[in-house]
């Protein structure tokens, strides 16, 4: 059934794996309208739906400010009383085998959900969608404090929910939810995956100073996206143990958070390689639970590259094993030396506290895509691509080495800077105390600075 595949196979969960039932619905509610952000999220949420193939007339919001005019007998304001209506009214057209998709934004407590000023304990929230039963059901939260409604709403139910934040924290959705929306447009998105980006980009934000500093350690301290079922918290499924993986898809296992990953460099010629394979897939009971292990074909050029450039070395020798998450190598070792040896590099590098492993580099500064369009002295004019400096912290290598706010940066080590995440990924990819070149236009000059980089201090 399609229920048991969503529930067991979160990853693969998408707007097209919703469109097989009969008919999408969605209850889209906000909290709160005083605040643009929160009535653009409803409008970034519409928009995505429809993009989706959903009927306009199946989109139900309460909001005391919409700006979608789709079905206007389908739009209501925030309140008690019109929550329960807009909910007897979906049950009127919803059948068994249909889905149902509600998405919540706006402020939030920690215990209910506050709509027109009065308070709605999640229990009594809860009820009120308790006549609701489509084949589908999923619950997207941007929230503070998301997962305790998430929990509370998912509880003795087969629900499928996801949350932006823990119990316990808050969070700034106008760094978190376009992300989201912009992911899960178009057909065949994976919600678990948009999710995972719009984390990433979240988190990204955070490591590059774009928060308050209290905002900042409170998203930091998070632990990745949180997806519930039954009130359960699930992690991505497990990679498939030892299965081969090509560079790309290798850049966004480096990132995920949630388990370590063991790369297992082999070559077909390698016969140390051919033990080392075997032992490890004895391994697999022992482990799987604990680690994903992948392998990776060390005579591939991309992904000697993509060693070069995440390690600094590359591949000097086979096999070669990394244990890697959190986007940093914990440990690493070449040539093997039998299974008790093996076990062994496994159990250090799950025993290995974080405060031994090298610390990410980081520059200082605050950051943006480059508008083009916008930016003074003709910098169009000069250039095309790049990322502007607005804010330079202080005490930083940044300011050390003289970069100022309004500086264009335009290469990094001799590779053009393209974007945002990818320019933070990769000053992230070197350590602190390494030195990176970056060339910098100012005022129709083009300078180039070599930066030691330093390492993020914890008050940010």
């Amino acid at each position: 059934m399609l229920r048991t595949i969503i529930i067991t196979v979160l990853s693969f969960l998408s707007m097209n794996s919703i469109a097989q039932a009969s008919e999408q619905y969605a209850i889209l509610i906000n909290q709160d309208s005083e605040e643009e952000r929160h009535i653009n999220n409803l409008e970034l949420a519409t928009n995505t739906l429809l993009s989706n193939g959903y009927d306009p007339c199946n989109i139900y919001a309460l909001s005391d400010q919409n700006k979608s005019s789709n079905c206007p007998s389908n739009q209501f304001k925030a309140n008690k009383a019109n929550l329960k209506l807009l909910v007897e009214n979906v049950e009127n057209v919803l059948e068994e085998d249909d889905s149902l998709l509600i998405y919540i934004t706006g402020h939030n407590d920690p215990d209910v959900i506050t709509l027109a000023s009065k308070e709605i304990p999640h229990t009594s929230f809860k009820k009120i969608f308790s006549s609701l039963k489509p084949l589908d059901l999923i619950l997207i939260v941007d929230t503070c404090y998301a997962e305790t409604l998430t929990s509370n709403m998912t509880k003795a139910t087969n629900w499928i929910s996801f949350a932006g934040c823990s119990k316990d924290r808050e969070m700034s959705c106008s760094l978190f939810t376009p992300v989201f929306w912009q992911n899960l447009a178009g057909p065949n998105q994976s919600i678990n995956n948009a999710f995972e980006k719009a984390n990433l980009e979240y988190r990204q934000y955070v490591d590059n100073g774009e928060m308050t500093p209290n905002q900042a350690k409170v998203a930091m301290s998070q632990e990745g996206i949180v997806a519930l079922s039954n009130g359960t918290l699930i992690t991505p499924d497990p990679l498939e143990w030892q299965q081969t993986v090509s560079a790309s898809e290798l850049d966004d296992i480096f990132l995920r958070n949630h388990r370590p990953v063991l790369i297992d460099v082999y070559a077909s010629w390698c016969q140390p390689c051919k033990f080392l394979d075997r032992d490890l897939r004895g391994l697999q009971s022992e482990y799987h639970s604990t680690i994903d292990a992948i392998k990776v074909d060390g005579d591939s050029e991309a992904i000697q590259q993509w060693f070069i450039e995440n390690t600094g070395s590359g591949i000097n020798a086979l096999p070669a094993l990394f244990m890697v998450k959190n986007g940093g190598i914990i440990s690493s070792q070449v040539g093997y030396d039998g299974r008790e040896n093996l076990v062994q590099f496994i159990e250090d590098s799950l025993d290995k506290p974080i405060e031994d492993l090298p610390s990410p580099g980081w520059l200082g500064v605050s950051i943006q895509e480059l508008n083009l369009s916008k930016h003074p002295n003709g910098v169009a004019t000069i250039v095309d691509h790049g990322i502007e400096v607005l804010k330079i912290f202080p005490n930083t290598p940044a300011e050390a080495y003289g970069m100022l706010p309004g500086d264009v940066i335009l290469e990094l080590n001799n590779k053009q800077v393209t974007g945002l995440s990818s320019f933070i990924a990769d000053i992230k990819s070197h350590n602190a105390g390494e030195t990176v070149v970056l060339k910098i236009l100012r005022r129709g000059y083009v300078l180039e600075y070599a930066v030691q980089l330093g390492k993020r201090p914890n008050e940010l």
